[in-house]
């Protein structure tokens, strides 16, 4: 019987939605192995060439947020590693 060596991965997680009182709510998962060091500099040019820079998602214009999700989304890698779900009507636990 083979022994396999474990793989190290790097998953990446966001949410977004916990203010639309449950009308919306979007959970995003970028999962990468050794691919992960040539992405970043790929994501650092996506931020400059956008316009988002390195400001927090809330903060920058929805143009660049927008300019930023066009350019991520053409990126082959991310295509393949990239998941979300999106929920709408979800219930509020107190």
């Amino acid at each position: 019987m083979e022994i396999s060596t474990p793989q190290k991965l790097y998953a990446y997680v966001d949410e977004s939605g916990q203010d639309t009182a449950g009308r919306l709510f979007v959970v995003s998962v970028l999962l990468l192995a050794e691919e992960r060091d040539a992405l970043l500099p790929r994501l650092e040019g996506i931020e400059t060439r956008s316009g988002k820079q390195n400001m927090k998602w809330q903060k920058t214009r929805h143009s660049y947020r927008q300019a930023y999700m066009e350019a991520l989304r053409q990126l082959p890698l991310v295509q393949q590693a990239l998941f979300l779900m999106s929920c709408g009507t979800a219930t509020i636990w107190s």
